[in-house]
C-alpha cells in the first residue's frame, strides 16, 4: 500500500502547530522537516482537524490530540472490544484476545473512576518472628 509515510506523534504534534500558528511558510517547514512543499500541503489537507483544533486553542498544549480527550479514549476502548467482539463470533477465541477485551474493560473501568488505580504500599520496619515449641538452635 503505497501513501504516505505515518510521522511520529511528536513530529505530527509539531508540525501541525507550526501550521496552526502559521509563522512560517510551507516551502519554509518543508526544508525545516526535509520534505517539499507538496508534501507539507498534502499533510495539511489530511490533518484539517487537528491543525483547527490546535489553532482554536492555542495555549492548550493537548489541543488537535484526540487521546487526551476522555471521550475519545473511551470510544477507542469501545472499539478494540467491538473488535474482539467481533473474531469471538466468528467462534476464533485466544487467550490473546480475552486478554486484549479484559484490559480494555479495566482501562475503561479506572478511567471512568469505577475501580481505584493500582497502588503499591511500601512499608519500613522489621518483622520478628517467634515459632513456638521449636529450639532455634534446632533450626540450623
Amino acid at each position: 500500500m503505497d501513501g504516505p509515510r505515518p510521522l511520529k506523534g511528536h513530529i505530527r504534534l509539531a508540525l501541525a502547530r507550526q501550521l496552526a500558528e502559521g509563522g512560517l511558510t510551507q516551502t519554509e517547514l518543508g526544508e525545516r522537516y526535509g520534505v517539499t512543499q507538496q508534501a507539507i500541503s498534502d499533510f495539511a489537507r489530511r490533518e484539517r482537524d487537528m491543525i483547527n483544533a490546535i489553532r482554536n486553542d492555542l495555549d492548550n498544549q493537548y489541543a488537535g490530540l484526540w487521546i487526551a480527550n476522555k471521550e475519545a479514549r473511551l470510544a477507542a476502548y469501545e472499539r478494540d472490544v467491538d473488535d474482539v467482539e467481533r473474531v469471538e463470533g466468528d467462534d476464533v477465541v485466544t487467550p490473546e484476545l480475552r486478554r486484549v477485551k479484559q484490559a480494555a474493560l479495566r482501562a475503561v473501568a479506572e478511567e471512568l473512576g469505577q475501580l481505584p488505580a493500582r497502588m503499591s504500599v511500601q512499608m519500613e520496619g522489621t518483622i520478628k518472628t517467634i515459632i513456638e515449641g521449636i529450639d532455634p538452635m534446632d533450626v540450623r
